[in-house]
């Protein structure tokens, strides 16, 4: 009897650490934005490092090079339309006396934010460069081999202001705790063809049947009927307006998503200006499943997107692979640094094959729960490929870390998260081969567009 409950006891804890062993929690997305409503702000979450449990290597092993990806930091609102729109909306509002006093209220701050906002549309903030700055520290203090005496340390970036900024704030960082590196930084239209494989600029011969994706009858039907069955504007509306109801020339749906969008991005401009009391926890939520819907299906493993945007990432995690085995044979320490946007990282973490970000799902109403874009890519997101090897032995391992938490994969290993470089591999490899297989058609030079996020 002693031996059988022993060996449940083993079992037990073996479910309970296979089940803590990633960034997920048991609750569902409802109940983590309830408990969280900056989550609500999905790609707009600002980064939050929440010291996860780190396993230690092997004995004997070492880290001698770091392989990364990030998406740039905290930023305003990408469009000034999406500034301008509201503002126009509400001023035509308040010169008709459409507004109810609470309306007015809110128009004040609407003006406020478009404020803060004008000129900056799709800037980095100051908290976007904080984040950097503590990421590149922790991987500095974590893994001080890779960053002794001269070590190389080559970043490269899209195009795109944010993203350059955020490599500025990274290597800034590292330089000052280690003057003597060899950093180089690059930005122009060859790094952008595999950072952001979605670029037109760098991609100029990108599939017509993906950039269309948004634009196609079955997309805008289908996207229609979800964001019907979940926003529900009536109760702001009635708030907002004095009849009781938006004017007739007002989506009142487009108009609920326009003022979450200011209500989420406050916790990356930290401006002060709240929008929260606008929403009660369900409508938080309900739009942001809405957006979390329109990107699973447009940069996630949805079926919508016919394969397209893991086809595309291929040349991402193909530009890694080889860049981690030059590293290999000149075996001195060494980091890449890469920084692009969320809507590269998403379609990269699902061919990679990171817990919760790879579930194929039909039904609608499972998504939420299946992929949450505020885990996959919130702002500063990253991935961290650390790998070590021992003196005596020619076996390289890997650990993987997404957002800073670490990643388990169905491979052997004697001690996961750690795995031989050569079967981790073998596996993207397969991946590789499995996603250009799926896509409709093959993609020229590098992938298709939307701006990056």
């Amino acid at each position: 009897m002693t031996v059988q409950i022993m060996r449940f006891t083993k079992l037990l804890l073996g479910l309970v650490l296979a089940a803590c062993a990633g960034p997920l929690s048991g609750q569902n997305a409802r109940q983590e934005i309830y408990a969280n409503p900056d989550k609500a702000g999905g790609v707009y979450y600002a980064y939050t490092y929440d010291n996860p449990a780190r396993t230690p290597a092997p004995e004997g092993y070492e880290p001698f090079y770091i392989s990364h990806y990030g998406r740039h930091g905290s930023r305003w609102l990408l469009r000034a339309s999406e500034y301008t729109e509201v503002l126009e909306t509400f001023g035509k509002a308040a010169r008709e006396g459409a507004l109810s006093e609470f309306g007015q209220d809110v128009l004040r701050r609407v003006e406020r934010a478009c404020s803060d906002g004008e000129g900056r549309a799709g800037d980095l903030t100051p908290l976007g460069a904080e984040q950097h700055y503590g990421i590149a520290e922790r991987m500095f203090e974590s893994y001080p081999e890779v960053f002794r005496g001269n070590a190389r340390v080559d970043a490269q970036s899209t195009v795109v202001v944010r993203c350059v900024l955020s490599m500025a704030a990274f290597c800034d960082r590292l330089r000052r705790l280690n003057p003597e590196l060899e950093i180089t930084r690059t930005a122009n239209n060859r790094t952008t063809r595999y950072l952001n494989f979605f670029s037109t600029a760098a991609n100029p011969g990108l599939a017509p049947e993906y950039l269309n994706l948004l634009k196609s009858e079955s997309w805008i039907q289908a996207e229609e009927r979800f964001r019907k069955s979940r926003m529900h504007p009536e109760r702001l509306m009635a708030r907002l307006f004095a009849g009781g109801k938006a004017p007739a020339d007002i989506d009142p749906r487009e108009l609920m998503q326009q003022l979450w969008a200011l209500a989420v991005n406050e916790q990356d401009t930290r401006s002060g200006i709240t929008f929260r009391d606008l929403f009660t926890p369900e409508e938080l939520y309900a739009v942001w499943e809405c957006v979390n819907y329109r990107f699973y299906h447009q940069r996630g493993p949805g079926a919508l997107n016919r394969g397209y945007a893991l086809r595309y990432a291929t040349a991402l995690l193909e530009e890694i692979i080889a860049r981690a085995d030059s590293a290999l044979v000149r075996g001195v320490p060494s980091a890449d640094l890469r920084f692009g946007h969320d809507g590269n990282l998403m379609p990269l973490t699902c061919l990679m094959a990171f817990d919760g970000c790879t579930a194929e799902v039909s039904d609608p109403d499972l998504i939420a729960d299946a992929w949450r874009d505020y885990r996959i890519s919130p702002m500063a997101a990253n991935i961290q490929m650390i790998f070590y090897r021992k003196e005596g032995t020619a076996d390289i391992l890997v650990r993987i870390l997404h957002n800073e938490h670490e990643m388990y994969f169905p491979l052997a290993s004697a001690r996961p998260p750690y795995y031989k470089w050569d079967d981790l591999r073998a596996f993207y490899r397969r991946r590789i081969a499995q996603a250009k297989a799926t896509a409709a058609e093959p993609p020229s030079a590098g992938a298709p567009q939307a701006p990056g996020a």
